[in-house]
Parts: structure tokens; C-alpha cells; sequence
């Protein structure tokens, strides 16, 4: 049984709304006992040690229907589709880092250094070499 703390009603840009209710106490749910480190990069999103990804590419299966909606000033539709796009990747996001929790009881994250990321002389992101 869930001890209900607070609700509060929300909408969001699609003028749809949604009820937000928060738990005081809820059951606790056991944990793996592994370990898994995750590397973030730019071909995947994420990489655990144990050779998981995750890889996030839902804005191109969208991207020919996003186009058309655009040309055609169709603001109801581009923001539906923005909509779909967002929600598919917390989607993933959400099962990929579900799963990492109910598997593993030591998460480490590697270090980060975003400097190395825009450097424009980089490998890493051949994109930003033309900027």
C-alpha cells in the first residue's frame, strides 16, 4: 500500500494534462549485487563495462515526417511529432537505466570532460571541425 503525499496537475505543450502524484513510503524493491561502470560518448549515448548500449537515433526515423510537416506550416503536427520524438528517447532512456539499477548495486560513471567534446581540432566529433 502507497502513502500518498501530494498531487499536482500539470499541462503540457500539446495542451494535454496529466496528474503528478507523489508517495510518502513505497515498498522497497531489491537491487542486483553486481557492478558496472558506463562510459558516456557520441556514437552511443552510453556504454556499461559489461557491453550494454545505449543508442538513441529515434530523431531520424522521424525526420522525412518532420520535414513535410514543416514545409507545409503544419505547427499542430511539428509539435506532436517533437512530442513523439521526446518521448521515445526517455523511453529508452528509462528502460536502459531501469534495468542498470535492478541489475547492479554499484553504478560508476566515468569522467567526463566536455572540453574535449567541443574542441574543434578533436577526433571525437568531426562535425564541429567545420565551425
Amino acid at each position: 500500500m502507497y502513502n500518498l503525499n501530494t498531487l499536482e496537475i500539470v499541462q503540457d505543450s500539446r495542451n494535454r494534462w496529466y496528474a503528478c502524484i507523489t508517495v510518502k513510503e513505497y515498498p522497497k524493491q531489491p537491487c542486483g549485487t553486481g557492478s558496472v561502470g558506463i562510459d558516456l560518448g557520441l556514437t552511443e549515448s552510453a556504454t556499461t563495462s559489461n557491453g550494454d548500449k545505449l543508442t538513441i537515433k529515434q530523431t531520424q526515423k522521424w525526420a522525412d515526417t518532420l520535414a513535410i510537416a514543416q514545409r507545409a506550416n503544419n505547427k499542430k503536427r511539428v509539435k506532436a511529432i517533437h512530442a513523439k520524438i521526446k518521448n521515445s528517447r526517455l523511453d529508452a532512456i528509462h528502460k536502459f537505466t531501469t534495468q542498470l539499477v535492478k541489475d547492479n548495486a554499484l553504478i560508476v560513471v566515468g569522467d567526463v570532460k566536455s572540453r574535449s567534446f567541443t574542441n574543434k581540432k578533436t577526433k571525437l566529433n568531426p562535425a564541429l571541425n567545420y565551425l
